[in-house]
């Protein structure tokens, strides 16, 4: 059984499939496997398994099932915390005549030395911030979707790891390759 203490003003509402997520900036929907159980008491949100789990002699079945919980549980502490102070995540493009474009509010545009400019839809509760040409700020209140659309971003420009070049976030650490004609010498 896995306990989590919730904040005053964070709300459960538990069904089948999936809870929903009341806090101070919005509302969000989770999906969840319908053997988890789900039970808010006393400030206290608790998930567990059903009893007859415990019952099942295969090991690795055991396993999966208590793996799937604990991935469920470790998410939920960042649901909780961007629903009452919202997710922030930071992009930094590195690379000549890589940039940014601030062009419209619904979409982001980038220059990363294609033909033509790569364009993101952006979601309604979801944020960009330009700080600069080479950096963007996204924020929302849906961890999830804040993490995925940053994923997206990054996705459309593979990094070069031996020049240094492309998309990452703001601390991540490159680590860049000796090219082969170095070595040699």
């Amino acid at each position: 059984m896995f306990k989590i203490k919730l904040a005053e003003n964070i709300k459960v509402n538990n069904f089948f499939n999936s809870i929903i997520i009341e806090g101070l900036l919005g509302k969000v929907k989770k999906n969840k496997k319908s053997y988890i159980n789900v039970f808010y008491y006393k400030g206290f949100l608790f998930l567990n398994l059903p009893i007859f789990f415990d019952l099942i002699g295969k090991n690795k079945l055991k396993k999966e099932f208590s793996s799937v919980i604990k991935t469920f549980h470790n998410t939920l502490p960042n649901i909780f915390l961007s629903l009452n102070l919202g997710s922030f995540k930071s992009l930094d493009l590195i690379g000549v005549g890589y940039r940014f474009i601030d062009d419209n509010k619904d979409k982001l545009s980038i220059k990363i030395g294609f033909n033509s400019l790569v364009n993101f839809d952006i979601a309604e509760n979801v944020k960009v911030f330009y700080d600069g040409k080479n950096k963007i700020s996204v924020y929302g209140y849906d961890w999830e979707l804040v993490s995925s659309i940053c994923s997206q971003i990054k996705k459309c420009r593979k990094k070069d790891v031996y020049k240094g070049k492309g998309l990452r976030y703001e601390n991540e650490v490159l680590y860049l390759k000796k090219s082969k004609s170095l070595s040699k010498l």
